[in-house]
């Protein structure tokens, strides 16, 4: 993955880990240039019904809940509607759609790194979640 970012980091490590509680991690770590600090993102593109949580998203879709949950404290989480071009150059309307980005800053020439873990709820809580809204 490094070559894809060459001249924004230094070094670039993208791990996925399927966990014993059937649960993902994906975990991306870097070295931010000495030269300049970076914002690093991590994105999910979903047809899910996508609301904020307390340290990541929830997506809802067939009575089933993902929770997306983020393991950095320094990371800023966004919710974008993608039906409208974001970047004519470099998007295209997705209606039905909605993007998750999860983004966080490093310092030049420091180490960084974003861990998101998609946890899928049990059936049976998501189904009672859904009776008491």
């Amino acid at each position: 993955m490094a070559s894809t970012y060459a001249g924004q980091a230094e070094q670039v490590k993208r791990e996925v880990t399927l966990r014993p509680d059937a649960s993902v991690s994906f975990k991306d770590s870097w070295r931010a240039p000495k030269a300049a600090p970076v914002t690093a993102s991590w994105q999910w593109l979903t047809t899910a019904r996508a609301r904020k949580e307390k340290g990541g998203v929830a997506l809802e879709q067939d009575g089933r809940v993902l929770h997306l949950r983020v393991k950095n404290p320094y990371a800023t989480i966004e919710v974008q509607d993608v039906a409208t071009l974001l970047s004519e150059r470099f998007d295209a309307p997705l209606p039905g759609y909605t993007r998750i980005v999860v983004s966080t800053p490093t310092k030049a020439g420091a180490r960084g790194t974003l861990e998101v873990a998609a946890v899928l709820e049990p059936a049976s809580a998501a189904v009672a979640a859904g009776q008491r809204r």
